[in-house]
Parts: structure tokens; sequence; C-alpha cells
């Protein structure tokens, strides 16, 4: 990893103190694998804890303040002022700001965890953080899979239903991609290399894609392999055809979903595979949300507008309910939400994402960056509400461990950042 920054240890910061902040940084990527197969829903709040205990360990112990990423600060405030603004045209006002208040909250507290690892990137040890990570990852899959093979004994027994049978392991879909994507993340990103002595620690998770109903993340997974093997990556034209195809895809989606849904949705039905990815009902409810997004293209509903609407014009062939919650796929969402105002918006953040990735030196955290962002738009693309809270910190989760790796702090800007001792 290198030697302790010098302004880091001019601070005086003891070996305890030094623990300590490692502990907190590591912390949400060891955690976060094992928690997500019986609770999912306490990955909103690991990585805003540890940033916010990480943040004061950092400013008493070494005297120094997050160093902010000022690129994803100023996109994440002007999405969250789109949010903010959306109420003023939202059909329903009240559960907009109550999303948008949440937001806030999260992203803060994230962002805070983020500035927090930069500022003591020299204090993280990043081998030890990865071999962590994907230990953990190694036994939450055992775990999962253990669990499947007993009926989900214990996902019942911590929802009090052990006498009701488990109805499907895609109730474990969270968990598993979660667990790849963390897995595979340690495993490409450790400053050893991707070793056959690590590569062991992924043996489970070839057993629990096996047995989990997760066709999101089987698909994906190879989907990532692909993109990882074959991208060009060297050629700036791949990098701009790749962009194009998802500008491309943002601006068919809401056309090409109805025509979908009439051509492919009884023949999905009739493949046992389709049949358990629940594709037929997911065509059903992008028709009826693709239809409903013309009644106001522009700037969209507004934030949350699917989650209280019911006044879709649903075929009702797979889904006698009609009410989504949210539209099973991001780009719906955005178009609903936010209208062609919020896809333009949404492109320009993808398209400088994948220039910072292109601007990454090391050609294995490239790749790896570049395939981790196409599984996840990928499975975005196809389940999970994009404003569901433990998604959103597992995105920013995703996106600290690449910053954690690739931004080391210029001793120049912390010398000019670091506090007064009498401070």
């Amino acid at each position: 990893m290198g030697e302790p920054n010098a302004a880091l240890e001019s601070s005086g910061a003891s070996p305890f103190i030094t623990k300590v902040f490692a502990f907190f940084m590591i912390l949400p990527f060891a955690a976060a694998p094992v928690l997500s197969v019986h609770f999912s829903k306490s990955l909103a709040y690991i990585m805003p804890a540890c940033g916010l205990i990480g943040a004061l360990v950092l400013f008493a112990g070494f005297k120094r303040i997050p160093d902010l990423p000022k690129g994803l600060m100023t996109y994440a405030g002007a999405v969250l002022a789109l949010a903010a603004a959306s109420i003023l045209w939202a059909f329903y006002p009240d559960e907009a700001t109550e999303r948008v208040i949440k937001l806030v909250v999260l992203i803060v507290f994230s962002l805070l965890f983020i500035g927090t690892a930069r500022a003591g990137r020299d204090q993280i040890p990043i081998s030890g953080l990865m071999d962590a990570a994907l230990i953990a990852c190694s036994f939450a899959a055992l775990l999962l899979t253990a669990d499947i093979l007993n009926d989900g004994f214990f996902y019942r027994l911590t929802r009090g239903e052990l006498e009701t049978p488990l109805y499907s392991t895609a109730v474990y879909n969270k968990a598993s991609i979660v667990i790849a994507v963390i897995a595979a993340c340690a495993f490409l990103l450790h400053p050893a290399g991707a070793t056959l002595k690590r590569a062991f620690f992924l043996i489970p998770l070839i057993g629990m894609l096996y047995f989990i109903q997760g066709q999101a993340i089987q698909v994906g997974v190879a989907i990532g392999l692909i993109i990882y093997c074959l991208f060009p990556y060297k050629f700036r034209w791949a990098w701009l055809v790749a962009y194009v195809l998802i500008v491309a895809g943002f601006a068919a989606k809401p056309i090409i979903a109805p025509v979908a849904y009439n051509e492919l949705a009884q023949s999905f039905q009739s493949v046992e595979y389709m049949q358990q990815a629940y594709a037929a009902h997911r065509l059903e409810i992008w028709d009826y949300i693709s239809r409903e997004i013309w009644a106001s293209p522009f700037i969209g509903h507004g934030i949350e507008f699917t989650r209280s609407f019911d006044g879709f014009d649903s075929a009702k062939v797979f889904l006698p309910e009609v009410n989504p919650i949210h539209p099973h796929s991001f780009i719906l969402q955005i178009w609903i939400e936010f209208g062609m105002l919020g896809a333009v918006f949404a492109l320009i953040g993808i398209g400088l994402l994948m220039k910072s990735i292109y601007g990454i030196e090391n050609v294995r955290t490239k790749r790896t960056a570049f395939s981790a962002l196409a599984v996840l738009m990928f499975i975005a693309s196809i389940t999970f509400n994009l404003w569901q809270s433990w998604w959103l910190v597992f995105l920013l989760m995703v996106a600290a461990l690449f910053m954690m790796v690739v931004k080391t702090p210029d001793p120049d800007i912390i010398k000019g950042k670091e506090l007064p001792t009498s401070a």
C-alpha cells in the first residue's frame, strides 16, 4: 500500500486511532454481503453510519476533514435539486417530499463516507479491505446457499413465518447481487492481482448462482465477463459506440416496450427460464408504464409517481393487480418521473462516469470498473426501484470502493487542508 502520508503522520494519531479509522472504512464492505442475506434493508444504513463515525475519527485523530469529490458532489446536488423541483409538478407531492428528504440524508452521509475514505486513503490497508470483502462474500454465499437448501429456514425465522413454506428463492435476489458484485470487484481490484489462491473464495458463489432463482444476476455475471474480456478498452471509438448504444436504449425503451409486450410476452411465458424470471410480468408493467409516459413526456409526473397512481391502462393478463410501486426499470422510472429532462440529465451523468472510467490508467481497474457499470446498469434496467434506499447506497458503496483504489490524495492538497493542531 505504501507508507502513510506525511501529513497524516504529523497529526500524531496513535496506532489505535489508525486501526479504528481503518475498521470503519472496511466495515461496510465486509458487513454488507453477510447482512444482505437476511437483512437487506440494513444496507441503507451501514455506509452512511460509518461515514459519520469515520469523519469524526478523521477529525479528532488526524486533524483532517473529508476530501469530498467535487464532481460527484456537484452531480449529486443536481440530482437532489431535480428531485426536489419535481415536487412542484408531482401528482403526489407529499410522497415526493418524503422521498426527497430520505434521499438527502442517505446521499449526504454516503458522500461523507467517500470523502472521509479519500482523505484518509493512505491509512486504509487496501489489501486487507479486499481480503475482508472477498472472505465476507464467500461466507455470505455459503450462508445463502445453505438457507436455500433448507427451504429458507433462517429467512422464514427472521420474519416469523416458520409455518409458511418459502414460495421462491427469488427472495434472495438482492443478496445475490450484492455478494456477486462486491466479490468480483474485490477479487479483481486486489493489489496483488487476481491470483488462483484468492479464486478459491469465489467457489461458493458458483453454488449460490446455481441454486438461486436470480436470472438478473446470472445473466449479469455473464455480461460482466464478456465485457471484461472482450470490450476493446484501448480504443476511444469503442467507448463512443458504447455510449451511443446507451443513449439509443434510453430513447427507444418507452417506444419499444409496448411492442415487445404485444409480440413477446406470451412466448416468454411458455419458456421455463423466462417464466421464472417473471419476464412476461415485467413486459406488462413496462407496457402500461411506457404508455403513461406520453401524458407528460417533457417533465414527467414527479418523483415516486407510480407508488400511488392507480390509473394505469393495463391489459391485466399476467398481473391482475395494477400497482407496480415502481417500473422495474431505472430508464422507465426516470422517464415517467422526470420526462425527457430526466433522461437527458441521466445520460449526462452516465457520460461523465464513462469518461472518468476511460481516464483510469490501470487497465485491470478500468476493465473492472466498466464491467461493474455494465452489470449494475443491466440489473437496474430490469428490476428494483431506483430510489430504493438499500439499492441507492449499494451503488454508492461500489463507487466508493473504486475511489478508494483509484484516487490517492495529492500531498499538496492534504497539506493545504490540514487543520491546526490547536483546533
